[in-house]
């Protein structure tokens, strides 16, 4: 039996409010259906994620991937020129169609094809409405193929937005935006395991969306960085694996398979001793019961210094 996400699920997903909840579900149309799966499908669907936690062909973060990011941007960029540079063509691959997911706890099976990517993009827009209107400028580090530049650009076309990613492929689809359609992007080369020192405009937030995961436990640097640039606000989505809880099955398999990956560990743990020390303040910090089905890459946490 299909069941509907309602209003009062995705004010308890998103972490807003019924009146935000309303406005987002007004600016567009989406198919968020979904049933559980039976005995027989869940048992072979936790085999499959169990047998990709074991494979040794799993990839892991850390520096050396670059040249597997390089790839995957590269064949974004390809689409991008191959359809007359259609914005459409940057979504991630790793946003998978098709495929269960994980909601509330539970696996489940969408009705739609492109259910975590309609949640994905319900998700940004309510982070980007909330904590990002207020700025002049916004950074996002680890841009990745810059989706996320191109909804910026769109909601907000007068503020300046800078695209942060060391994979070469990244920066020239930053070029194109702004050549082919007058985005207000600039693009800067940087490596977040070495990151360089950058002239931050006054009255800036920082955005980073699934970027952090591949620094591991190596974070210290970039926080360092962005503590001494002293932002107005800090939006970050991504692995939080403090949020996740090891009693819930789900939540246990996704920990195993970010620990296994070398994906971020003890960030948020770190901000809330930052915290403690009085050097920032957590303005929230949420567990977003819907993600993919192996990553719990859609929480978010949302942070300032409290040093300006």
């Amino acid at each position: 039996m299909w069941r509907q996400l309602e209003a009062s699920d995705l004010v308890r997903l998103l972490g807003n409010t019924v009146q935000e909840c309303a406005e987002l579900l007004s600016e567009a149309v989406y198919d968020l259906r979904y049933r559980h799966l039976n005995r027989e499908e869940k048992d072979k669907l936790i085999i499959r994620i169990l047998e990709r936690i074991d494979s040794p062909d799993l990839s892991l973060a850390g520096p050396e991937g670059k040249v597997r990011w390089e790839k995957g941007w590269q064949e974004n960029l390809d689409n991008f020129v191959a359809s007359g540079y259609n914005p459409g063509e940057l979504t991630p691959k790793y946003i998978h169609p098709n495929q269960p997911i994980r909601l509330f706890g539970d696996y489940v099976i969408p009705h739609d094809s492109h259910f975590e990517l309609s949640f994905y993009i319900l998700l940004r827009r309510h982070l980007f409405k909330k904590y990002l209107p207020d700025a002049d400028a916004i950074y996002e580090f680890g841009c990745g193929p810059a989706h996320n530049l191109v909804e910026l650009a769109r909601m907000y076309p007068d503020k300046e937005l800078h695209g942060l990613e060391w994979a070469g492929p990244s920066l020239e689809i930053i070029r194109l935006l702004a050549q082919k359609h007058g985005y207000k992007v600039i693009e800067h080369e940087f490596n977040m395991f070495t990151p360089k020192d950058l002239e931050v405009n006054p009255n800036t937030a920082f955005l980073e969306i699934g970027a952090f995961e591949q620094l591991g436990k190596n974070f210290e640097p970039m926080l360092e960085f962005m503590l001494n640039k002293k932002p107005k606000i800090v939006v970050q989505m991504d692995a939080f694996l403090e949020l996740c809880n090891p009693d819930n099955l789900s939540d246990y398999l996704s920990i195993k398979h970010n620990t296994r990956r070398n994906y971020l560990r003890g960030y948020l743990t770190r901000l809330r001793e930052l915290e403690a020390a009085g050097k920032i303040q957590i303005i929230k910090a949420h567990k977003v019961k819907c993600c993919g089905l192996y990553e719990d890459g859609y929480s978010y946490v949302v942070w300032e210094p409290t040093i300006k």
